[in-house]
């Protein structure tokens, strides 16, 4: 535990320093858990009711769209995945999240919430933070539907820590172009 205390500390101290004894507190809201790879940790049929700390690993998001799954984006070690629009709303949505790899999380329930800011108030602060710290990750990911799909790629490669174990179709899924597309994108920079 106390290796993860440090890990979160050392990642937030980028964005704001807080003594340590105020994560101790936090880890009191926490619970610290380990998904194997295609686990899900939270289909569309239910409600989102946690936000992740990833520790180690990857998260991938799905959109379930006429009853498959297509691949959105990949959180990766230090960022925070949840499916932003059921926690917020309160509803279902068409999100599922699953263990791209191996993964350990902090989950941390929406009912806490309130109780961290109460107990630990200088993470409100901390958590206005890491509220823009996960909106600029988020258009990172939003910007490439908008791009010419070769930059998309490109930018993908950069912004996806697990971009080598990307499949074809969760590329052509994530960029929202024809599996072919892809082929013929990978072609052309090998030329290049």
């Amino acid at each position: 535990m106390e290796h993860l205390i440090n890990q979160m500390k050392e990642d937030l101290d980028s964005l704001l320093v807080i003594d340590r004894k105020e994560y101790i507190k936090l880890f009191q809201f926490l619970k610290i858990k380990s998904y194997r790879k295609g686990e899900v940790l939270k289909s569309h049929e239910e409600l989102e009711m946690v936000s992740r700390y990833i520790f180690s690993g990857d998260i991938a998001e799905y959109e379930y769209r006429d009853k498959k799954l297509y691949c959105r984006k990949i959180f990766s070690a230090q960022e925070t995945a949840c499916d932003f629009e059921s926690y917020w709303s309160e509803e279902k949505s068409n999100i599922t999240l699953k263990a791209f790899t191996d993964v350990q999380v902090g989950e941390l329930h929406k009912a806490d919430e309130f109780n961290v800011i109460e107990y630990i108030p200088v993470f409100a602060k901390l958590a206005l933070k890491i509220n823009h710290r996960m909106t600029k990750i988020d258009q990172q990911w939003k910007r490439l539907h908008y791009m010419e799909k070769k930059d998309a790629y490109n930018s993908l490669q950069k912004i996806c820590r697990v971009f080598g174990l990307l499949q074809v179709l969760e590329i052509s899924a994530i960029l929202n172009i024809p599996e072919r597309s892809v082929f013929r994108i990978r072609k052309e920079l090998s030329q290049e």
